[in-house]
């Protein structure tokens, strides 16, 4: 999936946005900052300057809806921890890199 882009459209964005009220869905951590982006999105960003993310509850490579019920607001650790877990319990990928190993 590297590489891939899900559109999710602004009014699903600004529904999520107001859900989670800038609060990590996973670890409960609050935004440093709010604030408007160039293409006029309300975006949340870390004490380091990081952006959250849209995160999606069931993946669309799974069946999962770019919907606000099926999206959440995530901290970039939650949301980049989640993806290095699914790459550490990915057999393929686990069989590359243990070739590189050898």
């Amino acid at each position: 999936m590297k590489g891939t882009y899900y559109w999710i459209s602004a009014s699903v964005k600004l529904e999520v946005a107001k859900r989670d009220k800038g609060i990590c869905r996973v670890c409960g951590v609050k935004a440093f900052t709010a604030s408007i982006n160039k293409r006029g999105l309300l975006e949340f960003k870390t004490e380091d300057n990081r952006t959250y993310h849209y995160d999606h509850i069931k993946s669309v490579a799974d069946g999962g809806l770019h919907t606000a019920d099926n999206l959440r607001l995530t901290c970039p650790n939650c949301n980049l921890s989640k993806l290095k877990q699914r790459i550490t319990h990915d057999k393929s990928i686990q069989k590359i890199l243990s070739d590189f190993k050898k």
